[in-house]
């Protein structure tokens, strides 16, 4: 979703797209029609937390 709300800003850099677009998600996810797994960001660090200060 994310990914695709910044892909239309940049192509159409256009407020009314990107509602357009957020709408449809807003509209999938009241219906349920959305996969558990698409709304989960997994992230794996390499570093030690003291490294990232």
């Amino acid at each position: 979703m994310q990914t695709e709300l910044i892909g239309t800003v940049d192509v159409y850099r256009d407020p009314e797209a990107v509602y357009g677009v957020l709408r449809s998600w807003i509209d999938r996810l009241e219906r349920g029609a959305v996969d558990p797994n698409e709304l989960v960001i997994t992230n794996r660090v390499s570093k030690q937390r003291e490294d990232y200060m």
